[in-house]
């Protein structure tokens, strides 16, 4: 299970109490699992809940991606986005919240990752930020995969 928006990991394990006090049979198999991200804005994490602990530690990606992606849908346009370019002539974006995690079930390792991409996609800018996010969480589970 994936969880946004999550204060920490005492946050995750005062979920994985309450819903095993509701319902011990299945809710207390689950572990809580959280990499600090870098939002540094809202103190916003993500966080996983599951029942199968994962084959490894959880990570994260620093990659960055420039947007506007080529072909991209969000009718964003650098030159009126109405923003300061020179105080920030980059225009690049990664994803501050998000993890990746490697679970073996059966033979197979699979790569999950839970993600938290940012706010308002019907904005222009954010639209096009969100792209970069997602490009960069895609270019990690691609790696997952090549990994085995």
């Amino acid at each position: 299970i994936n969880l946004v928006e999550v204060e920490g990991c005492g946050a995750l394990r005062q979920l994985v109490a309450a819903a095993a006090t509701a319902n011990p049979r299945t809710s207390s198999a689950y572990r809580p699992y959280l990499i600090t991200g870098t939002d540094t804005a809202l103190g916003q994490q993500v966080g996983l809940l599951t029942r199968v602990d994962p084959a490894e530690d959880l990570w994260r990606s620093d990659a960055r991606v420039q947007y506007p992606l080529p072909g991209s849908a969000c009718n964003y346009d650098p030159d009126r986005s109405g923003r300061n370019t020179r105080s920030s002539p980059s225009r690049s974006s990664g994803s501050s919240k998000h993890y990746f995690a490697r679970i073996r079930v059966g033979r197979k390792n699979i790569t999950v990752a839970g993600v938290h991409f940012k706010a308002l996609p019907t904005d222009p800018v954010s639209c096009a930020q969100r792209e970069a996010q997602a490009a960069v969480i895609a270019a990690e589970l691609r790696r997952g995969r090549a990994l085995g």
